[in-house]
């Protein structure tokens, strides 16, 4: 009995006849053209700018356009590779700051190149960059690699980056002080402050506590403030609580305090003014950004 329920399932099993390919991926993670529905042939043609219409008219027409497509070196990945325009009238022609990038580009996108793709996308998304005009892993790793490889130059503790406001620790800091190479505005900025008044109930503590008022006002405005100067100027910020020694040595006593510092003449960062309160909108501080710093 029981073989004969076998081969009366097997009489009925549908005939598959060659017809189920399966999906071959190429070295990108992309399903290779022989693979492809004749849509997604189609869709990803269009979406690479291939003219094909009235051009390809077979299958396999369509499939030897996308592989050429595909072979042909990424223009994304092509102007990662190149060194950026360095700030403060530094040439990216000069040797050093061309090796520099090169290595750590190099360095980046063999980093990159080790992650799935999802992981690259949520960098990439971290650090503010699109993705979705990406297509393949090598494009996805070359933009990753390249925002790490400018982050680099434009900052020597890598917490730094162009165009944004970045916390910054007591050791980090100390890095940052040591790169002369743009200038370096700080806010030191706390998050609570405490006093005297009130009383909690319940537990007969006289305590009181409120947000600094200036320093939560500051914060946006310094935002904008990076995204005007791009990478002329790195802008950090330290917490005084969580780097209460910092704020001693620097002489911080009202909050928030803005230092800035510059080139000395014998070479370093030195502080050559500061603000203590909220001085005004961003367009007051790019006033006092271009009298110290530029």
């Amino acid at each position: 009995m029981y073989s004969v329920l076998v081969l009366g399932a097997a009489l009925h099993m549908p005939r598959l006849s060659g017809r189920v390919r399966p999906v071959v991926m190429e070295e990108g993670g992309m399903p290779a053209p022989d693979a492809m529905r004749l849509a997604e042939l189609k869709a990803e043609l269009d979406q690479r700018g291939v003219k094909w219409r009235g051009v390809a008219f077979e299958r396999a027409e369509l499939e030897g356009a996308l592989a050429a497509a595909r072979a042909t070196p990424s223009r994304v990945v092509e102007e990662a590779r190149e060194a950026p325009d360095l700030p403060n009238g530094q040439e990216s022609s000069d040797a050093a700051g061309s090796t520099a990038y090169e290595e750590a580009y190099e360095e980046a996108f063999a980093r990159a190149m080790g992650l799935k793709v999802k992981e690259i996308r949520a960098e990439l998304a971290a650090r503010g960059s699109g993705w979705a005009d990406l297509f393949e892993k090598e494009e996805l790793a070359a933009r990753l690699a390249s925002l790490c490889a400018r982050s680099a130059l434009f900052s020597a503790s890598g917490a730094l980056e162009p165009g944004k406001v970045g916390k910054v620790s007591a050791a980090e800091l100390k890095q940052e002080m040591d790169d002369d190479r743009t200038p370096l505005l700080l806010d030191v900025y706390a998050t609570w402050y405490a006093s005297a008044g009130g009383w909690q109930m319940g537990m007969g503590i006289r305590y009181s506590t409120w947000r600094c008022g200036p320093c939560k006002m500051l914060a946006p405005e310094l935002e904008k403030l990076a995204a005007r100067l791009g990478d002329s100027v790195r802008i950090a910020k330290l917490d005084s609580d969580a780097e209460p020694g910092v704020s001693t040595e620097l002489r911080v006593q009202g909050l928030p305090t803005l230092v800035f510092f510059r080139r000395s003449v014998d070479g370093g960062l030195s502080e050559c003014h500061r603000v203590e309160g909220m001085p005004g909108g961003v367009e007051k501080l790019e006033e006092l950004v271009k009298a110290h710093l530029q």
